[in-house]
């Protein structure tokens, strides 16, 4: 009988899914009478995409059709397909797309094993400028809360085998957890089924999942490291055989721990220790979406040390110090200058203000990246060093003791109208103390012995 209606489409020179329609199918618009079933190319598809002879289908069907066999390799790597069924996946046997490599059994960029690293603590070595790539990058976001929350619905309808939904934090701001909540929110809204929410911190953990209740959320804790072992098993585990027509699964840690992406960013992640947990999936032949909530805060501060003690590298020759600090206070005036609120990515995320602009990521598939800018911080750390190294005091102690700024540690208290910074130096029995004023940073004390 299919093959009969088929003919018969032929002869009519439409579709199977145009038959009904008449020669209007295709035309761009939704003519009386078109729907999904009679001519899917102008209606589009609630779920699956539109293929001009089969109607609506899921991906796979396109890619694994009934010319090639159970257990042969897709068109598209490194699936393999499995008759009816969602295909598997295996990159040692069918291989990777160009540019691609099959490494830890998932097809990864050729140059990621480039940027493996497991040591703690931004590179002293980075060019001044290379230090606001992420921050930089992060402003050039197209995608407001409403646009992100309809991409991954659109993303969620096109696929079944999208049935995971990766959220990663960078340090837990209020900011990042209400626009996690809204889009696990949006997910529900969009007629999505919600299980399960894997959350790293064990029995402490980092996000409440409790309040996620109410649209189906059951949250269970994951106990892990700074490697993403433990994320992954607890993915595989919950998902790896899932589709998204059963439930979706959310898994809520790091943003460190999610996706490949991060490898690509050393200003901001410090460990690349693939496979990711996105990847750790992409080897169970499922797509997650995968959401990096980024709060530059605590990074910027971290950048901040990183150029102080890139140019404390260059003591004790005073003159050098002195041009690269100039250097790297210019450079971080710069780029915050840069960081704006455009009133156009103003939401309220699950009852609070934000401002957040998302944009897909460029190492990895299915990754947004979600951005809250910070206006008006100053480089704290190195402002603070440089009040007490133009004292010629601070300068001649640091001089004649042959001290840097990685022997000393800064401290700050932000108190509106009371706002102070200190800088505390104890190394070989020789001691620096010193307060800055933290709006106009100027020395208010400063001790040695």
């Amino acid at each position: 009988m299919r093959t009969l209606w088929l003919a018969i489409c032929s002869s009519l020179l439409v579709s199977l899914a145009g038959c009904g329609s008449g020669t209007d199918c295709g035309n761009g618009k939704v003519d009386p009478g078109e729907t999904e079933l009679t001519c899917c190319a102008d209606s589009g598809c609630a779920r699956g995409v539109c293929d001009a002879a089969l109607g609506c289908v899921q991906p796979w069907t396109l890619t694994c059709p009934a010319s090639i066999g159970s257990g042969m390799c897709a068109t598209e790597q490194p699936f393999v397909c499995a008759g009816d069924a969602p295909p598997g996946y295996d990159c040692t046997m069918c291989g990777c797309p160009s540019g691609e490599v099959c490494d830890h059994a998932v097809c990864q960029p050729a140059d990621l094993e480039s940027h493996h690293s497991e040591t703690l603590g931004i590179s002293l070595s980075l060019g001044i400028e290379d230090y606001f790539g992420f921050t930089d990058a992060g402003m050039t976001g197209p995608l407001s809360l409403a646009a992100l929350n309809a991409e991954i619905a659109r993303l969620l309808a096109e696929d079944a085998r999208r049935s995971t939904i990766l959220l990663g934090e960078s340090h837990g701001s209020d900011d990042e957890q209400a626009v996690a909540r809204a889009v696990v929110r949006a997910v529900k809204s969009a007629g999505w089924t919600l299980g399960r929410m894997g959350i790293e911190g064990g029995s402490t953990p980092i996000f409440d999942g409790t309040t996620l209740a109410d649209v189906g959320i059951t949250p269970f804790g994951i106990s892990g490291d700074l490697t993403n072992v433990a994320y992954c098993k607890a993915a595989v585990k919950e998902a790896a055989t899932l589709l998204n027509t059963d439930h979706i699964y959310v898994e809520y840690t790091g943003s460190g721990h999610t996706s490949r992406e991060a490898c690509y960013h050393p200003e901001q992640y410090t460990i690349c220790n693939p496979p990711h947990i996105a990847e750790c999936l992409t080897d169970k032949a499922r797509k997650p979406i995968t959401v990096m909530l980024v709060d530059p805060e605590p990074w910027l501060t971290t950048t901040d040390n990183a150029l102080l003690w890139r140019a404390g590298n260059l003591l004790p020759d005073a003159a050098a110090f002195d041009a690269e600090l100039d250097a790297s206070l210019a450079a971080f005036a710069k780029h915050m200058a840069a960081q704006t609120k455009d009133a156009a990515f103003d939401a309220v995320a699950d009852g609070r203000a934000i401002n957040m602009r998302a944009r897909m990521a460029t190492h990895a598939p299915d990754v947004f990246i979600a951005y809250f800018p910070r206006l008006d911080r100053p480089a704290r750390l190195m402002r603070t060093f440089k009040a007490v190294w133009d004292d010629q005091r601070g300068k001649a102690w640091f001089v004649d003791n042959n001290l840097k700024p990685q022997d000393c540690s800064i401290s700050w208290d932000l108190t509106p109208g009371a706002e102070m910074t200190g800088l505390n130096c104890d190394k070989n029995g020789k001691m620096l103390e010193a307060t800055v004023d933290g709006n106009t940073y100027v020395v208010k004390s400063l001790t040695t012995m």
